[in-house]
């Protein structure tokens, strides 16, 4: 899971000596493959396995005395294809693009809605393992909720110490005295003030994680598993960092170790019902009997080409705990260097393993099916059986050659949304995303805007600063086209 270190130099740039690191090259980062997703959700399984990984890994890192300090869904990467060391520089240029320059940046630091509250209330304090603790719990709640525990669209220091507040209650005494702002947004006794309704740990937790699962049909996190998951994150979530637990700590609490009783329908639609249940940190599917890949009588005629009908047999029921120790035994092993560089490949490789099996059984059904439909549609016109086999022979080479075509067609098809790069035939997708991302854009700014009164009346501007905005997952300053707006207000007061 962390990827070996290749070579090592050193940097000395107008700011110090930086020592850098190189490894494997790595794919998108957890955080892209959730923007990928129009609802921004992992699946139960994938998120609990996601979370128990990374928990692993910061507990394996601050055991080497290492505090990472940049802790995020957008440093988790995932692993590039097997076969991408085979691939010549020209050849990946061919199929990736040449790589982007990009002007040298002297600015880097945690994204704000993440970074822990020590940074800005004890900035003249190193950062330690508690840290991580708090950005490891903003995380992991990134991992199970389609959006973060703290929310900041053109945020500054005091809106992300506003959400804290409003979800994990006062801050300690010396910094909420420090904390000028407060005046403004709370009561001494830190009851909000001028926002009413205000959104609690609860809340969140509820329009976050439990409503978009709801909404979009997939199983939910229970009673028990809900307060596992609170019992766990509120004290990574500790104000105080002496007062957040250590990684090992974590991994001995109830959600780690078993994630509670389960008794989610993990099916839809027809075939034998499975349950996730729990028992002693152990996750199963309940014993159900192999199936066969092929429900239609095999045509004799087409045996040679078609898939035989091997049996499927039902998931192995080891626990996912044991699983997940396998994975992490089983990885590079203990090097410094990425998060979790082969997570989501792994379980992506395990959930789609029985695809070719199904797949080839589906669409030699499906063949099977066309094949009788032909021999009767001849038996039915010519009304006699040897006339019909006659024209039916004429037919075979033809019919032959398309069946197999339909065979090897399906299988690249499969193999594609198996091993392939996601992609989308939709061609408005981009399209759509952008006039979305402009639009709430274009809503943030308009709070922010203000009335001029000049020759030809009055008009609403905004500064030019205003237009900057930081994407807290990556740290880039972005300055979106509504720059081109204000430049044409320039040219229409001005003509």
């Amino acid at each position: 899971m962390v990827p070996s270190i290749l070579d090592r130099f050193t940097i000395h740039g107008p700011n110090g000596s930086h020592a850098c690191y190189v490894t494997a090259p790595a794919r998108a980062s957890l955080s892209q493959a959730k923007d990928g997703s129009w609802i921004r959700l992992f699946q139960l399984d994938v998120a609990r396995s996601l979370a128990a990984q990374l928990v692993l890994v910061v507990n394996y890192v601050h055991a080497q005395g290492i505090v990472h300090g940049d802790l995020h869904l957008g440093n988790v990467l995932l692993k590039v294809p097997p076969t991408f060391d085979q691939i010549t520089l020209e050849q990946l240029y061919e199929k990736y693009g040449a790589p982007e320059l990009d002007p040298v940046k002297y600015e880097s630091r945690t994204p704000l809605v993440i970074r822990p509250p020590e940074a800005r209330f004890e900035p003249d304090e190193p950062l330690s393992f508690s840290s991580d603790i708090w950005t490891l719990a903003c995380t992991i709640w990134s991992i199970i909720a389609q959006r973060p525990l703290f929310e900041g669209f053109l945020a500054t220091e005091d809106d992300i110490t506003c959400e804290q507040v409003d979800t994990l209650g006062v801050l300690p005494p010396e910094w909420w005295r420090k904390w000028e702002a407060r005046r403004h947004k709370f009561s001494e006794d830190g009851k909000p003030m001028n926002r009413n309704p205000f959104r609690s740990w609860d809340d969140r937790f509820e329009d976050s994680v439990q409503q978009p699962r709801r909404d979009s049909g997939m199983p939910l996190f229970d009673a028990r598993e809900r307060d596992a998951i609170f019992d766990m994150l509120r004290p990574m979530l500790s104000f105080r960092p002496e007062n957040r637990p250590t990684t090992q700590q974590i991994l001995e609490s109830e959600w780690m170790r078993d994630s509670g009783d389960k008794d989610d329908d993990v099916n839809s639609g027809d075939g034998p019902e499975q349950k996730i249940n729990v028992d002693n940190g152990h996750f199963w599917t309940p014993e159900v009997h192999s199936f066969s890949s092929r429900k239609v009588a095999e045509c004799g005629d087409l045996h040679e080409i078609l898939h035989g009908g091997a049996p499927v047999e039902p998931s192995t029921q080891v626990g996912i705990t044991a699983w997940i120790s396998k994975i992490y035994n089983e990885a590079q092993g203990f090097k410094i260097g990425t998060f979790i560089d082969v997570l989501l490949w792994t379980l992506w490789r395990k959930q789609s393993a029985k695809w070719p099996n199904l797949a080839q059984g589906y669409v030699s059904d499906i063949i099977s099916y066309v094949h009788k439909f032909i021999q009767t549609a001849l038996l039915a016109a010519c009304r006699d059986s040897v006339m019909s086999s006659r024209i039916l022979s004429l037919l075979m080479d033809d019919l032959m050659e398309n069946y197999r075509q339909s065979i090897s067609l399906a299988d690249f098809l499969r193999g594609i949304e198996q091993a392939g790069t996601p992609m989308t035939l939709n061609h408005y997708l981009n399209d759509i995303l952008q006039k979305c991302r402009e639009k709430r854009f274009q809503n943030a700014l308009a709070k922010k805007a203000f009335t001029v009164h000049l020759r030809l009346g009055d008009e609403k501007v905004v500064r030019l600063g205003d237009i900057y905005y930081q994407d807290h997952m990556t740290n880039v300053f972005v300055l979106t086209s509504s720059v081109f707006t204000f430049k044409g207000f320039l040219r229409k007061i001005l003509s």
